[in-house]
């Protein structure tokens, strides 16, 4: 666990990012150490996936019952939750808070014990938890809170129990039955693999030219950690995948029978959290049909994925995807391709230019940067969960022909799509070997503080990360502005941060960021209207995107970026007066309607907008055309049917709106208008959107 997965008890819960759960909560008795339900031992633990809409259900009944302090209510249904998912910390922390506020100190005790001992280790929130105010007292709490501040945490790296860890046997980490469990918070199967002792003598990799040399040099010296204790995860099949036979140490990852009939082991990887540094890939795309899309743009646009990428990144795996057709020159399918169609970027993963074989190089000299490491650096960062994020930002500080600070915080550094032959590989090792165990880079982390209500023609928000946030751009108004916070970035050393916010994709002209604090580690960002541009100036690629990347640093590193997107419609007109208000709103110009838009983020529409204000510059409704009709809104969206003498709406229809399908996969979706049936006097309907 780290500081970014989100808190455990009710009373000040924020929204969950990395485990992808809308709540988590707090219980009494429980079962004994390992004890599972029968249910769950019946099965197998590829199918406890099933259980998960069961185990939600019980979140929200449990949220209810501490909501209205209905604590013995609130054992029961944590009992159940404990029998679906007996590993689970966050149940067992919950169930201390609900017992320590009945008094039951001794139960509550046993509850805590077990949350720590399956991996809870946030210290300081079990000494500020007025939920746990009744133990602070009790000698064997402190002792738990002494341990945990000390780094020594019970059984937190062990397997829970019912699961044993799989020794690696000849270079092979097989993933089965035994060394594989269910996590209900992440929402993905965990993994337990078991590594003997490193080799006095580190191999060095092979076939590298002055790389190896280098390497051999280093090892001589103890000064490289090598490939001992790393796993190589092919997520394709073997489509692509590179020899991993020059890295000595480095264990490949297999799957059994059981994840292969249930294909767990293809496609995008969003499946397993494995206990040990991972580097994998998956030259895989999704094709065929209009939702045709690289396996990144599969995980941008699927709720609650990009959460899921964050753990991922977090517990030191690292995937990389071809962008296949995402990323090329042209426009709509015309001169090759459709221009850059990423709705957002982030830096959970890397995505190689070009289709199947264009991610081995990344593989490849991402190995060779592991083993480069010295020992202490990549143990500390490998416990810090920060890991992949400085590989991340050595990929990008020496993808550069001028690999300066400067040059790092432009959008050169930080291209959605990287392109194999611009890796330096001796430089990336170079820059993992000067990296000291009392100076490591620091991690960014952001949160969005407060921003613009989302406008009632949809939802702007496409995901909230700590490492990215990407929004579309839906709302009526020429910008949209929203304030972030970085304050939760930190240096593992504790060391002072500087706050650097850069626009790194977009028109300076159009987007504004202005500091609100003395450190700079909170800003707000105004981004307005932008029609498609070039990614770079001369670039034969275009977007819809503006990206903005957030850094800390300190006195010698620099952090792996952050971003914040957001995401302009293609097939869209806009019009603006000289007080920049919207007058129309345009989806069936033939200039633009065709224009290609991701289905799984906005649909064909088939209206143009017109919209009226009032003297205060407030909108106060809008025409809708259609092929067959002209119709008139509210500004909260309803149909106007009549109105009175003076022109003010009547009454008035509900609107709902709903996706129509074609025939087959090949059809985009259309939005359809439905109105309701009842008219309702427009005094009371307006009162509610």
């Amino acid at each position: 666990m780290f500081s970014a997965l989100p808190r455990y008890c009710f009373s000040r819960f924020p929204s969950c990012l990395a485990y992808s759960l809308a709540a988590v909560i707090c219980f009494s008795a429980f079962p004994s150490p390992g004890e599972e339900s029968k249910e769950a031992k019946d099965e197998s633990v590829f199918d406890r996936p099933k259980q998960q809409t069961r185990f939600l259900s019980l979140q929200v009944r449990i949220r209810n019952a501490f909501a209205l302090k209905d604590f013995p209510k609130a054992e029961n249904l944590l009992r159940e939750a404990i029998e679906i998912s007996p590993h689970d910390a966050g149940s067992y922390y919950n169930l201390a808070c609900s017992l320590a506020l009945q008094n039951r100190l001794e139960a509550a005790l046993e509850a805590i014990s077990e949350a720590v001992a399956l991996g809870f280790d946030d210290a300081g929130m079990m000494l500020s938890d007025p939920d746990l105010s009744a133990l602070h007292r009790v000698a064997r709490f402190s002792y738990l809170v002494h341990r945990l501040e000390t780094g020594k945490s019970p059984r937190s790296q062990i397997p829970p129990p019912g699961v044993v860890a799989q020794p690696i046997d000849k270079g092979i980490a097989r993933v089965s039955e035994s060394n594989t469990r269910w996590d209900f918070r992440s929402q993905a199967f965990r993994t337990y693999f078991e590594f003997a002792a490193p080799p006095e003598d580190i191999e060095t990799p092979t076939g590298m030219g002055v790389s190896r040399q280098l390497l051999r040099w280093w090892n001589l010296r103890g000064l490289a950690a090598g490939n001992h204790g790393d796993l190589y995860d092919n997520y394709d099949g073997a489509h692509s995948r590179p020899g991993t036979a020059q890295f000595p140490g480095l264990a490949s990852i297999t799957y059994s029978d059981e994840v292969m009939t249930r294909s767990l082991n293809i496609g995008l990887q969003r499946n397993f959290i494995h206990n040990a540094v991972t580097i994998g890939n998956s030259s895989t795309a999704q094709v065929g049909t209009a939702y045709w899309r690289s396996q990144p743009r599969a995980a941008y646009t699927t709720p609650g994925v990009p959460a899921f990428l964050y753990l991922q990144y977090r517990s030191n795996q690292l995937y990389v995807y071809p962008e296949h057709h995402d990323y090329d020159s042209g426009h709509n399918g015309e001169g090759g391709g459709y221009g850059d169609v990423y709705p957002a970027i982030t830096p959970y993963l890397i995505i190689s230019r070009g289709s199947s074989g264009s991610d081995r190089p990344f593989l490849e000299a991402l190995f060779t940067t592991l083993a480069a490491f010295k020992p202490a650096v990549k143990e500390k960062l490998k416990q810090e969960g920060a890991l992949m994020p400085t590989l991340q930002m050595i990929l990008r500080m020496t993808n550069l022909d001028s690999k300066t600070r400067e040059e790092y915080l432009t959008g050169a550094a930080h291209p959605p799509v990287f392109d194999g032959a611009n890796l330096d590989v001796l430089s990336m090792i170079r820059k993992a070997q000067s990296i000291e165990q009392e100076s490591l880079p620091p991690l960014v982390h952001l949160r969005v503080v407060e921003e613009d209500a989302m406008p009632i023609t949809g939802e702007e928000r496409l995901f909230d990360t700590p490492g990215a946030i990407a929004r579309v751009f839906r709302t009526p108004s020429h910008s949209r502005r929203m304030v972030v916070s970085a304050e939760g970035s930190r240096d593992l050393r504790g060391k002072p941060l500087t706050y650097h916010w850069k626009l790194l994709r977009g028109k300076a002209d159009r987007v504004t960021i202005t500091p609100q604090n003395e450190e700079g580690s909170v800003a707000e960002i105004t981004v307005s209207y932008h029609e498609r541009f070039p990614v770079e100036p001369g670039a034969d690629i275009e977007t819809n995107r503006v990206d903005i990347g957030v850094f800390v640093s300190n006195k010698e590193h620099i952090s792996a970026p952050a971003f914040i997107s957001t995401y302009f419609f293609d097939h869209e007109i806009r019009t603006y007066d000289g007080e920049n208000r919207l007058l129309v709103l345009d989806y069936t110009s033939e200039l633009k309607k065709d224009n290609y838009v991701d289905p799984m983020i906005e649909p064909r529409k088939n209206w143009r907008d017109e919209f009226s204000y009032d003297e205060k510059g407030r909108i106060t409704g809008w025409m809708r055309h259609t092929k067959d009709e002209a119709l008139e809104f509210t500004a909260r969206g309803h149909l106007i049917v009549s109105r009175d003498k003076k022109g003010r709406p009547l009454s008035l229809k509900r609107v709902k709106y709903h996706l129509e399908f074609g025939e087959n996969l090949n059809q985009q979706p259309e939005v359809r208008m439905e109105f309701s049936d009842q008219v309702h006097d427009a005094s009371t309907l307006e009162l509610f959107p």
